[in-house]
């Protein structure tokens, strides 16, 4: 089993086993969204959704980016030997640095919860204290979760993607028996939060557990390697790669979550409670890259490291490209059916129907930014990317000072929100398609242009959904967006794959 969970493949077999782990795990985590909206008020939601704003922006923070740093730098340790020694050191140097830095947060809990408060006149059910308790329970969270991501980091970039979708699996279901119990049992927003610092703390100790078993097995296979470099001297850059990484991650964050703040400061708290979950919803793009950008990056990296660039890149134009039109596909089938499956929420939410376009634009522009982020981390120019998602920043913060209005109707401002995280992004993604540019990365022209193509989502959506399918036919029956050489790379893959599944 231990072998079975730790076998290092090829990235055709290996998403073969990762990728339905994955997509089970994000199922169960969006049918867990509909049953809280059923099983909450929206102003417990909206407790929950502040404790999110909390966790997601702090996460990076307080781990320097280690999650980062490892995912760059793991193959340089693992093509020189070096495996266990990384391991020891990154575990106990972000625990000591999480550990750290979650006490001057907590220590700062009032002013963030300063930060959080409405604005005059905006009817709210929070007390100070309530919102000092939900920035603390939001640090607690934060800590953990960015811990986790540095355990992710290294199950991504040694490559042990069974081990890594056991363990994204098994903490989703943790999780979401205990979300389903507190909405069963006692709802409140704060309980949501203790259930989900318990997962990840449950996860973090079995899931550190099951890579250093890895590690242990990895380094065995590859004892008669040399260790050429010092290893101080790599641990700092993994150090100064991901503290700049992490910037990158926190601006994200801050600057997805503006539409939020904004919501919560003019509109009180049922407004992000109607707010949230729709987020959530429209987030499948954005997930599904999530875990398919580190896979292909853990890959690429190793190409890169191993003198073989001109056989990186290729892997990386073919893998943005396929990744986007089915991301978008995906994206666009969301927005056509939004009527269908906004049904299965309660009334209360089925008004918001028109937040869908700016919140899928938003994530799906999140997505695209994948290109111009990896060839950052392998020009080793992370500060690039913090730049390229703080353009998105600056827009959304001007778009939703604008668009989001006090005093006006709660939809309104969910509708001004929803559209200037969305229209913000794709500013950062146009920036991230001039750094292509600029930095000479050989990206194929097909990429600038599917790098923008949220655009589409201005539109009227089965506007939108036609010019999307007609560039899928494009895309099939021309050379213009997949070259020959890639459709027959992909033809050759799904053959091994009924190949494999006949020999079963």
């Amino acid at each position: 089993m231990h072998r079975w969970l730790g076998k290092v493949e090829p990235i055709g077999p290996s998403l073969a086993v990762y990728g339905p782990l994955a997509i089970l795990d994000k199922l169960i985590t969006f049918a867990r969204v509909f049953l809280l909206t059923w099983l909450l008020s929206r102003s417990a939601y909206g407790v929950w959704g502040l404790g999110v704003m909390v966790f997601s922006v702090l996460a990076h923070l307080l781990v320097l980016g280690a999650d980062e740093g490892v995912a760059r730098y793991l193959s340089h340790y693992q093509t020189r030997g070096r495996l266990p020694e990384m391991f020891r050191r990154v575990s106990a140097a972000a625990l000591i640095v999480a550990l750290a830095l979650a006490a001057v947060a907590a220590a700062g809990s009032g002013l963030i919860a300063r930060a959080l408060s409405t604005a005059p006149g905006v009817p709210t059910d929070l007390s100070a204290n309530q919102i000092r308790t939900i920035v603390l329970l939001g640090v607690l969270n934060a800590m953990l979760m960015g811990l986790f991501h540095t355990l992710q980091g290294c199950l991504r970039a040694m490559r042990t993607l069974r081990l890594l979708g056991v363990v994204n699996l098994t903490y989703t279901l943790l999780f979401t028996a205990g979300a389903l119990a507190v909405g069963g049992l006692r709802p409140s927003g704060v309980g949501l939060l203790w259930a989900h610092a318990a997962s990840l703390g449950v996860m973090l100790a079995v899931g550190w557990l099951g890579a250093r078993s890895c590690v242990l097995a990895q380094s065995a296979d590859d004892a008669g390697r040399a260790a050429s470099d010092a290893a101080a001297g790599v641990m700092g850059k993994i150090i100064r790669f991901g503290a700049v990484a992490m910037l990158a991650g926190l601006t994200w964050n801050a600057a997805s979550h503006v539409s939020t703040w904004f919501i919560y400061r003019y509109h009180g708290l049922d407004a992000v409670g109607g707010y949230m979950p729709l987020r959530r919803i429209c987030q499948p793009a954005f997930i599904l890259a999530a875990i398919l950008w580190p896979v292909v990056f853990g890959y690429v990296a190793n190409h890169w490291e191993s003198s073989r660039r001109p056989e990186a890149l290729r892997l990386l134009n073919a893998a943005y490209k396929l990744t986007v039109l089915g991301l978008t596909t995906i994206t666009m089938l969301l927005l056509v059916t939004a009527p269908l499956w906004f049904a299965l929420l309660p009334l209360a939410y089925q008004a918001n129907l028109s937040v869908v376009a700016g919140l899928l634009m938003l994530f799906q522009c999140s997505a695209n930014l994948g290109m111009a982020g990896m060839a950052a981390k392998l020009n080793e120019r992370p500060a690039a990317l913090v730049l390229i998602i703080a353009v998105g920043a600056a827009a959304n913060a001007v778009l939703a000072a604008m668009w989001v209005p006090a005093g006006g109707a709660a939809m309104d401002g969910l509708i001004g929100g929803a559209r200037a995280a969305g229209v913000g992004m794709l500013c950062a993604c146009a920036a991230g398609a001039l750094y292509l540019a600029a930095s000479r990365f050989r990206a194929h022209p097909a990429v600038y242009v599917l790098s923008l193509s949220p655009a589409l989502l201005l539109l009227p959506p089965w506007w939108a959904a036609a010019i999307w399918a007609a560039l899928l036919i494009i895309a099939a029956a021309t050379p213009w967006v997949l070259t020959p050489r890639e459709k027959q790379s992909l033809r050759d893959l799904l053959a091994r794959w009924r190949r494999r599944d006949q020999g079963a």
